[in-house]
């Protein structure tokens, strides 16, 4: 009897201890840096500003930042379901990292010449959330336009690197009847009057 109870204990210890490893595996590995969510409908935006990108910015306020970033990511949504038709599944959830320039340059030394690049927000298993990747000067100029961030997510939802996808881009202007999934976007997050959801 003794050794039917220590052998039903240790199955539930092991069972506990590969519970806890797996959900610790599918949790985001959200970089360094304050965290500020915001919530738009069913897609949530977090901003990740490290510390050398506040004071790059001198921006006091991040709260307002991530929600005109959170317009972003719902604005996108919504052009890749009119353009494309399909699914935004991988867009319920999206983050934001500002870095200084220096940080930028040093994390990513094959891309010191572009502005953003879009990654995924690492897991232990698998991988999380888009992760938009920005310079923090592009802060202000974000907030007023919504790229790159639009631009980013695009990428992440399959857009052509090569950028000549008529239907992605806006380089292109409008696709036939319908315009791109990059100026459906701008045109939403530009929208004065939309409501937030």
């Amino acid at each position: 009897m003794t050794g039917l109870i220590i052998t039903i204990s240790a199955s539930l210890a092991l069972i506990f201890m590969f519970g806890v490893l797996f959900a610790i595996g599918f949790r985001p590995q959200w970089p360094d840096g304050a965290r500020f969510v915001e919530k738009r409908g069913p897609y949530t935006l977090t901003l990740i500003v490290t510390d050398d990108a506040r004071r790059e910015t001198k921006e006091t306020a991040f709260a307002p930042v991530a929600a005109m970033y959170g317009k972003a990511l719902w604005a996108t949504a919504q052009g890749w379901h009119i353009q494309k038709g399909g699914s935004t599944d991988d867009l319920s959830e999206a983050a934001v990292l500002l870095l200084s320039d220096a940080e930028y340059e040093s994390r990513e030394p094959t891309l010191k010449d572009s502005n953003a690049h879009q990654t995924w927000v690492p897991k232990r298993i698998g991988h999380g959330p888009i992760l938009v990747v920005m310079r923090a000067s592009l802060t202000t100029h974000a907030v007023h336009t919504g790229e790159p961030v639009i631009h980013e997510l695009i990428h992440a939802l399959g857009g052509s690197r090569d950028h000549k996808d008529i239907t992605m881009w806006s380089e292109f202007g409008s696709a036939g009847p319908k315009v791109s999934v990059q100026e459906y976007a701008r045109v939403r997050y530009n929208n004065k009057k939309e409501e937030k959801r």
